[in-house]
């Protein structure tokens, strides 16, 4: 059989979110394994850069090989765009308010910032805590890390509730030179955060607090195409303004309650 059909066989063996998954106490690597039934299996893998993309990281796992495993992911990926899903779970899979200090997670996430230009899909499952810390402002501000080729942007904040006087965490800042990226999923939406907004053409968000929120959110996004937002109140006065998406195809609106 053809080398090509050995590679689509072990692509299509994979599983939904990858090449690589790391929990709190455990590490599934299909790709590794792939490699190590035989030499021709080895070889083809190896030769198979896009079954090495796909990282699932728990940061607060605590395995001692994560940061071997993810450096061997990153270098056999080759220059082909990542995509990653990033989270801080405990044991029993609760979401953590912050990393440990000199922890092994922002060493693994000092990687991954290394690797930024390559970032195609980015799923964030981190608490506010973690993304507006001063840890991760010390690390984004080593250098001028470079999201070009980003398409989608997930993050829920881990469930973590947000308060009014928010603005945009540390980590945002990185989206700020963002040319491709199209399509943004927020648990919860702030008209501070550092995110294009103007040049996206999908938007899902899972939590507006009023219906003016939802008016400030597609006000700002003048290109969009689809968008599904979930209101949770929607009883606050709002003036009347003229709003203009001539692109918009789609728009699915969920409501919770009402005081209409």
């Amino acid at each position: 059989m053809p080398v090509e059909l050995w590679e689509g066989v072990f692509l299509l063996s994979l599983p939904d979110f990858g090449g690589l998954q790391i929990s709190h106490d455990e590490i599934n690597a299909p790709s590794l394994d792939l490699s190590h039934v035989c030499s021709f299996w080895r070889a083809v893998t190896i030769s198979t850069p896009t079954s090495w993309t796909s990282l699932d990281i728990n940061l607060e796992s605590c395995s001692s090989t994560m940061p071997d495993i993810v450096s061997l992911y990153f270098h056999r990926s080759g220059d082909s765009p990542l995509q990653l899903k990033l989270s801080a779970l405990d044991e029993d899979g609760d979401g953590v308010l912050e990393l440990e200090y000199k922890s092994k997670g922002w060493d693994i996430l000092g990687m991954l910032l290394e690797a930024s230009s390559r970032w195609s899909h980015l799923r964030l499952d981190l608490t506010w805590d973690i993304l507006d810390s001063d840890d991760v402002q010390e690390l984004i501000g080593k250098k001028a890390y470079q999201c070009e080729v980003l398409q989608s942007f997930d993050v829920d904040f881990g469930g973590q509730t947000l308060g009014g006087d928010d603005g945009s965490p540390h980590f945002f800042q990185l989206l700020e030179t963002t040319p491709h990226l199209h399509s943004v999923y927020l648990g919860t939406f702030r008209e501070m955060f550092l995110i294009p907004f103007s040049q996206l053409r999908e938007i899902t968000v899972s939590s507006f607090e009023s219906i003016r929120e939802v008016l400030e959110c597609l006000y700002m996004c003048s290109n969009l195409q689809k968008a599904d937002i979930t209101v949770w109140c929607f009883g606050d006065d709002v003036g009347i303004r003229e709003l203009c998406l001539p692109n918009l195809h789609s728009l699915r609106v969920n409501l919770f309650r009402s005081y209409l």
